[in-house]
């Protein structure tokens, strides 16, 4: 996934090692939610589990956002799953605020249940920050 860079994909694997992985018919469904289908996922691509941004290698993960994103990638089967979003200010540290730093947040998301194309997902709580750093 070009756009993912090596830093979120390394804060993506802190947060799911030794993680069970995710029921691997998931790929196969078109519609994603956080919660009870209020809150619509979008896919941004898969992170593969290769080459010098992985560290765990073998494993690829789906990445969803709030907002849409031009897909880059084809939805395959994947290990896991993270929530790729913007840090709140509360999850910022004191320095971060105060030098205006750009931060992400990646949260592992939790399957809970599907049926006919949708998927659900829930927060784990299981999450990290990482800078965001000049494209």
């Amino acid at each position: 996934m070009a756009h993912l860079r090596q830093d979120q994909r390394r804060t993506m694997e802190t947060l799911f090692e030794g993680r069970p992985a995710l029921p691997s018919a998931l790929h196969t469904y078109n519609e994603f939610y956080l919660g009870e289908g209020r809150v619509p996922l979008h896919f941004l691509g898969i992170s593969e589990g290769f080459g010098t941004c992985s560290r765990i290698h073998g494993v690829d993960v789906a990445v969803f956002g709030l907002k849409p994103f031009e897909q880059q990638t084809a939805l395959r089967n994947f290990a896991h799953a993270f929530l790729l979003r913007p840090a709140l200010p509360e999850e910022m540290t004191e320095y971060q605020r105060l030098h205006d730093m750009a931060v992400g947040v990646v949260e592992r998301l939790l399957f809970c249940s599907m049926n006919c194309t949708k998927a659900y997902f829930k927060l784990s709580g299981f999450k990290a920050t990482y800078v965001i750093r000049g494209m």
